[in-house]
C-alpha cells in the first residue's frame, strides 16, 4: 500500500508518463477481478478505481499539456567556461552523477583558492546538455541570517524563469521560496551556488523537479540534505601545476622555463590554484626577458604560516604591494574605490582604475555589480583580505586613507550631464565611462538621491552609444522613479531611443508622443524646455521615418528645426546640427538620394570641424549605406574605411561591429555571386555584438549571415542562427521579426530534412521564448502613464 501510495502522489504530482505507469495501474483491477467476492462488492470498487486513475490521468495529461503549450523562459546565465587544468577525475565524478540523475545536489568543498569555483562552473559547462531548460548561477557568500540576499536570488531565479509577460516578483522569503519551487517542479534546470556558507540559504534555492540538478561550492560540507553527494578538492598534482601556471603565463614565455625551477615555483605555490595564478599572471604582466632567472629569485621569498600568497606578493610592483597592503583597512564588506588609491599614490582617478584592475587580473580582488544599476563596485575576496591583515601595517597608509576619506566627503562630482556628453561626441569614450563612474559613485556615497538620476540618464545615453542597450535599460529603469517631471521626460526619451533600436518604432513613437504632452503641460517656455522638445521631436522624427511615416517626421523636423533656432547660445549648435543629420537619414528614405548626400556632407564636415569624432564615424557610416542604396561601391567603400579607423581610434566596438556589416553589404554589392567575402565580415561583425548588450542588432546580423551560410554548405550553422535570431528578436519584444526568423528556420529545416542537422525537430516546433526585456517599459506607462497604446 506504501509503495501505491507514492505512485499515486508521484502521478498526481505530474511526474513522467508512459506505458509502465498505465499497465502498473491496470494490474489493481485485474487483481480485484480475481479476488473470491461477489459482484455486488467488487463492481462498486473497480469501478471507483477507474474513475479516480482516470481523473490523474486526465489532470496530468492536461499540466503537461499546458507546459508544452506555454511560453517559457530558457535562462542561460552560466558564464564562459573558464580554463580548467587537471580535475579531470573530479569532472568525471561529478558529471556522472548529474548527468545519470544519481543525484540531484553535488557538493565540492576545500579551502578559499584551490579551484572551487572554476571546477563547478566547468562541470556546469559540462553537463549543460542534460538540463534543456535552463542553467542558473548564484555567488552567495550569504552569512547565517541573511534573508535579504537569499530574497534577492529568489527574485532573480524567478525573474529568469517565469512567463514572458509575468510581473516582477515579490513577496517574502516563503512567498518567494514556493513561487520558485512551482516554477521548477516540472523542469529539468541546473542551478549553481558558489561560495556557500549556510545549508539553510542552500535549502531555500534547492529547485523542486526531481530532474533538476544542483551544484554547491563550499569551504566546508554542509547538511543540505541526503541526496546530496560532497567532493573534496585537494591540492593540484605537480605536473597539473606546471600546466597551470604554464598556461597562465602563455605560451611563449613558458617555453623559456626550465623544468627545475618551474618545480620550485610549484612546490613554494602548494600547489595551490589561486597562487600559481597569482604568479603566473604578475610574471606574465611583466614579460620577463628571461623566465628562468625570474622563477629563480624566488627562491629566498620566505612564506610565513598561514601566508601562502607571499610567494606571489613578492612579484607584485611596489605599487601594488601597498595596495594590497590599503586591503586590510577597509571595513568589513567595505567596497574598494578608486579614490581610495588615488589618495594613497597620488594617482589619477583613471590610473587608479587600471590598478585595480590588475588586482582583479591577479585574483585579489574582483568586479561586482554595485547598489545602484549602471556602477560597478570592487568587492576583496575573502582570501586577499585575510593575507592583507597579516601583513605589517604601516601607520602611513591608515593615516592617508583617512585623509582621503576626509576629502572624499567635501569633494565635488568631477564632471556633469554636459561635459560627460562632449566626451562622448568627441569619441573619448574610456574617459566617458570614468567620469561617469564616478560621479555616480559620488551620488551613491553622498546619499545625493536627487542627483543620481540624471546622472543615469546620462549613463544610459552614454551605453546606448556603445551598444549595450540591457545596461541602458536598467538605468533608465531605476531614473524613472525620479519625481522631477523634466527628469521623468528625460527618461520617455531615452526609451523611445532604446525602443527605436529595438525595432518597435511606432511604441517609440507613442512614448515620445506623451512625453511632448506632458512637456507642454509644463508651459514652461524656458531655454531648457525648448531645447529637450526639439530633441523630443527629432527622436519621434527618427521613429516615424521607421515606421515609414516620412510626412509626419519631416512635419516633426520642420517645428524643431524653428524651436532650435530660437536657441541663440552656442551650445543649441550640436542640436541644429543633429536635426540635419535625421532630415538627411529622412530624404534617403524618401528615396532623395542625392539631397540626402548633400546633408550628410554637410554635417559630416560640421561634426569634422567640431572634433565630434562620434558622430563623424557615424555619419560616414550613413553616407556609405546611402551610396550602397544607389549602387556606388566606390564611393562607399573609402567611407566605410574611415569609419572603421575612426571607430577603432575611439576603441568603439559596437560601431566597429556596424561597419563590418557595412563592409559585408559592400562585398556584396560588388560581387554579388561571391559570397564568402561578406559572411567573413558578418561573422566577425556577430561575435562582436555578442559582448556588446545589442539584442536586437545581434538577432538582424545572424539572421543575415543564416540567409547566405545554406549556399556555402553550411545549412546546419545557419539552422541555429535562425534560431538564435528569433530569441533575440521575441527577448526585446519584436514579435513580427521573430515571426519572420521562425518561418525561416521552419522553411529552411523542411529544405534540410534528409540530412543530419544540429537541431532536432522537436526543438524547431517548439521554439521556447527568451524572455523580453519589457519590464522598464512597463515601469515608465504605469509610472508616467505612457501606456501601451
Amino acid at each position: 500500500m506504501e509503495v501505491f501510495l507514492r505512485r499515486l502522489t508521484s502521478v498526481s504530482a505530474g511526474c513522467r508518463s508512459g506505458l509502465g505507469d498505465m499497465l502498473w495501474f491496470l494490474a489493481v483491477p485485474l487483481v480485484l477481478l480475481v479476488i473470491p467476492a461477489g459482484r455486488s462488492v467488487v463492481i462498486p470498487i473497480l469501478a471507483g478505481y477507474l474513475v479516480a486513475v482516470a481523473i490523474l490521468f486526465v489532470r496530468r495529461w492536461v499540466l503537461s499539456a499546458r507546459a508544452r503549450r506555454q511560453e517559457y523562459v530558457v535562462p542561460r546565465e552560466l558564464p564562459p567556461a573558464p580554463a580548467l587544468v587537471g580535475r579531470d577525475p573530479e569532472i568525471a565524478e561529478l558529471a556522472e552523477l548529474l548527468s545519470a540523475g544519481r543525484s540531484k545536489v553535488v557538493g565540492i568543498h576545500g579551502p578559499a583558492g584551490i579551484g572551487k569555483t572554476v571546477l563547478a562552473l566547468r562541470l556546469a559547462h559540462s553537463v549543460a546538455g542534460s538540463f534543456p531548460d535552463g542553467q542558473l548561477v548564484a555567488q552567495l557568500r550569504v552569512p547565517p541570517g541573511d534573508t535579504a540576499t537569499t530574497v534577492r536570488i529568489l527574485k532573480q531565479f524567478i525573474w529568469s524563469l517565469q512567463g514572458p509577460w509575468d510581473d516582477e516578483p515579490d513577496g517574502d522569503l516563503a512567498e518567494l521560496v514556493d513561487r520558485y519551487r512551482k516554477l521548477t517542479r516540472f523542469r529539468r534546470v541546473l542551478v549553481v551556488l558558489d561560495d556557500a556558507a549556510s545549508a539553510e540559504t542552500v535549502r531555500q534555492l534547492l529547485p523542486e523537479g526531481a530532474d533538476c540538478g544542483v551544484i554547491v561550492t563550499s569551504q566546508e560540507p554542509l547538511a543540505v540534505g541526503a541526496d546530496v553527494h560532497w567532493r573534496e578538492l585537494g591540492s593540484l598534482a605537480p605536473q597539473d601545476g606546471r600546466q597551470l601556471l604554464a598556461a597562465v603565463v602563455g605560451g611563449d614565455l613558458a617555453k623559456q622555463a626550465e623544468r627545475g625551477p618551474t618545480d620550485l615555483v610549484v612546490e613554494r605555490a602548494r600547489h595551490l590554484p589561486l597562487n600559481l595564478r597569482l604568479v603566473g599572471t604578475v610574471i606574465a604582466a611583466r614579460s620577463p626577458a628571461d623566465l628562468t632567472t625570474s622563477f629563480r629569485l624566488l627562491q629566498p621569498v620566505a612564506i610565513g604560516p598561514g601566508r601562502p600568497l607571499d610567494l606571489g606578493f613578492a612579484f607584485l610592483t611596489a605599487e601594488e604591494q601597498r595596495a594590497v597592503r590599503l586591503l586590510g583597512l577597509l571595513e568589513a564588506d567595505e567596497p574598494l574605490a578608486p579614490w581610495m588609491l588615488a589618495g594613497l599614490a597620488g594617482l589619477s582617478a583613471e590610473d587608479a582604475r587600471v590598478l585595480i584592475s590588475r588586482l582583479v587580473q591577479a585574483g585579489l580582488v574582483e568586479q561586482v555589480p554595485g547598489r545602484e544599476p549602471g556602477l560597478v563596485e570592487f568587492r576583496v575576496l575573502d582570501h586577499t583580505r585575510r593575507y592583507a591583515l597579516a601583513l605589517a601595517e604601516d601607520p602611513r597608509d591608515a593615516l592617508q586613507l583617512g585623509e582621503a576619506r576626509t576629502a572624499r566627503a567635501r569633494s565635488s562630482p568631477v564632471a556633469g550631464p554636459a561635459e560627460i556628453r562632449r566626451l562622448q561626441e568627441t569619441g573619448r569614450l574610456t574617459e566617458a565611462l570614468t567620469v561617469v563612474a564616478d560621479a555616480m559613485s559620488w551620488a551613491a556615497e553622498h546619499d545625493r538621491a536627487a542627483a543620481l538620476p540624471l546622472i543615469q540618464i546620462v549613463a544610459a545615453e552614454l551605453h546606448i552609444e556603445l551598444g549595450d542597450l540591457e545596461a541602458a535599460e536598467d538605468l533608465i529603469e531605476a531614473a524613472a522613479t525620479s519625481g522631477d517631471p523634466l527628469l521623468r521626460l528625460h527618461v520617455m526619451r531615452v526609451a523611445g531611443l532604446i525602443l527605436r533600436r529595438q525595432g518597435q518604432p511606432r511604441r517609440a513613437a507613442d512614448i515620445l508622443s506623451e512625453a511632448l504632452r506632458r512637456l507642454d503641460e509644463l508651459g514652461s517656455p524656458v531655454a531648457e524646455h525648448t531645447a529637450e522638445k526639439a530633441r523630443l521631436l527629432r527622436h519621434r522624427a527618427e521613429a516615424l521615418r521607421d515606421d515609414g511615416r516620412l510626412e509626419a517626421a519631416t512635419a516633426d523636423l520642420d517645428e524643431a528645426t524653428r524651436l532650435a533656432s530660437a536657441l541663440a547660445d552656442r551650445a543649441a549648435e550640436p542640436l541644429r546640427m543633429s536635426l540635419d543629420w535625421t532630415r538627411a537619414t529622412v530624404s534617403r528614405e524618401a528615396g532623395a538620394f542625392a539631397e540626402a548626400v548633400t546633408r550628410f556632407t554637410g554635417v559630416r564636415a560640421g561634426a569634422q570641424r567640431q572634433g565630434r569624432l562620434a558622430w563623424h564615424a557615424w555619419i560616414a557610416l550613413d553616407l556609405a549605406r546611402t551610396q550602397l542604396r544607389v549602387t556606388r561601391p566606390a564611393a562607399a567603400a573609402p567611407l566605410i574605411e574611415l569609419a572603421q579607423r575612426d571607430f577603432v581610434q575611439m576603441g568603439h566596438r559596437y560601431g566597429k561591429a556596424k561597419a563590418r556589416v557595412a563592409l559585408a553589404a559592400l562585398r556584396l554589392s560588388e560581387n554579388p555571386a561571391d559570397t564568402r567575402l561578406a559572411v567573413t565580415e558578418l561573422e566577425r561583425a556577430l561575435e562582436t555584438l555578442r559582448n556588446c548588450g545589442d539584442r536586437w542588432a545581434e538577432a538582424e546580423v545572424a539572421q543575415e549571415l543564416a540567409v547566405h551560410l545554406p549556399a556555402l554548405g553550411r545549412g546546419s550553422e545557419a539552422l541555429v542562427l535562425l534560431r538564435a535570431a528569433a530569441g533575440g528578436f521575441a527577448a526585446v519584444g519584436d514579435v513580427e521579426r521573430a515571426r519572420v526568423a521562425r518561418r525561416r528556420l521552419l522553411v529552411l529545416a523542411w529544405r534540410l530534412l534528409p540530412r543530419t542537422t544540429a537541431i532536432r525537430l522537436s526543438d524547431l516546433v517548439s521554439l521556447p521564448a527568451t524572455r523580453p526585456r519589457v519590464r522598464w517599459t512597463a515601469l515608465i506607462a504605469t509610472t508616467l502613464g505612457a501606456g501601451d497604446r
